[in-house]
């Protein structure tokens, strides 16, 4: 593809496939759908269980380190999971969430580097599992941040 042909293609993907795959270009749309499917769904059992290991070591609230006695699935973390899925989902124009859902995830990243930062000069002689140079640090919040 052109530079110009990639600037004017709405669906870069789908210009792609129809350039190279000819008469089964419609299988384009449909890996992008179903990968699109397979990442939101591993993306939302990960995010739950991270509220579960956070409420777990103290640090959100008990409830959501609850789990169902049978199956051993978090329950109220996959509950909380899908009610701020569905808070997010008011929204009826997609660029607004596309922007909500990237703003509140550089920001946790941020404020996850700033932690270790601060952590690092205020307590210096706690344990940790993995040792990374400030350099380090520094140098994967502004790739993130730009």
């Amino acid at each position: 593809m052109s530079p110009q042909e990639l600037l004017a293609s709405n669906a870069v993907a789908v210009t792609f496939g129809e350039k190279l795959l000819g008469v089964m270009s419609w299988i384009m749309p449909i890996s992008v759908a179903l990968s699109t499917f397979g990442g939101v769904n591993g993306s939302l059992f990960t995010s739950s269980r991270l509220f579960f290991a956070g409420a777990r070591e103290g640090h959100l609230p008990s409830l959501l380190a609850m789990i169902h006695i049978k199956r051993c699935t978090p329950i109220p973390a996959l509950l909380f999971t899908c009610v701020s899925t569905l808070l997010m989902l008011v929204t009826s124009d997609m660029y607004t969430l596309i922007n909500y859902v990237g703003f509140i995830n550089y920001l946790f990243y941020g404020v996850t580097v700033a932690g270790q930062i601060v952590l690092r000069w205020k307590k210096p002689d706690i344990p940790r599992p993995i040792k990374v140079s400030l350099l380090m640090y520094w140098s994967v919040q502004s790739v993130c941040l730009y």
